[in-house]
């Protein structure tokens, strides 16, 4: 329903020629004070997603700890109100820039709309890596002698880095930019033992 509410409200957001959009400022502007962080980073990210195969560079953009299961690899981006996490991005351009916001099947779709680039921009995932967890042992007096209890089983972690390449009218590539280095950290094995 939050969502929803995002879409009635902001269908349509103007970002001017040489100016900033702010997703905090925005609701601001709007006396919206309260949001909670799921739904406002699910529109975070997807802002986030729209917003990357395009000149338009991201200033403020913060990473979940984990990936959240709804939202592809590299294109995670938390907002928050309370903790005052933002999503922040310059529009480099002369022209103005529409974000328009719809529900499609149950899903937030974000489009820019706008006069197209002198260049074309593409985003490319590289160097994705699986980080694996540790065995954490801790130790319990309370367990009968020899045995051992497992508190959380282990989760690996991920890395990897997202690049935007440019490519000129003719398809050449002109520029590859690192745009971030993403990493979400392993959650260790807890095993608990009994003293020996």
């Amino acid at each position: 329903q939050h969502i929803q509410r995002w879409v009635n409200e902001f269908t349509t957001i103007e970002i001017k020629p040489q100016s900033r959009f702010s997703l905090l400022q925005t609701l601001s502007d709007n006396d919206v004070k309260s949001y909670p962080k799921e739904s406002l980073s699910m529109i975070a990210s997807a802002l986030y997603k729209v917003l990357l195969p395009t000149n338009f560079i991201i200033t403020e953009r913060h990473l979940s700890e984990r990936l959240p299961s709804d939202i592809e690899l590299g294109f995670d981006a938390v907002a928050d109100i309370t903790n005052k996490l933002d999503f922040v991005a310059l529009n480099p351009n002369d022209y103005t820039y529409k974000l328009e916001s719809q529900i499609i099947n149950n899903a937030l779709h974000v489009t820019l709309k706008g006069p197209s680039y002198l260049y074309t921009y593409k985003v490319v995932i590289e160097d994705k890596q699986k980080v694996n967890w540790k065995t954490v042992v801790q130790y319990d007096p309370a367990l009968p002698l020899g045995q051992k209890r497992i508190d959380f089983p282990g989760e690996d972690g991920l890395m990897m880095k997202l690049f935007r390449i440019t490519k000129d009218e003719t398809g050449v590539e002109i520029d590859k930019e690192l745009i971030t280095e993403d990493y979400y950290p392993p959650r260790h094995r807890i095993e608990v033992r009994s003293l020996i």
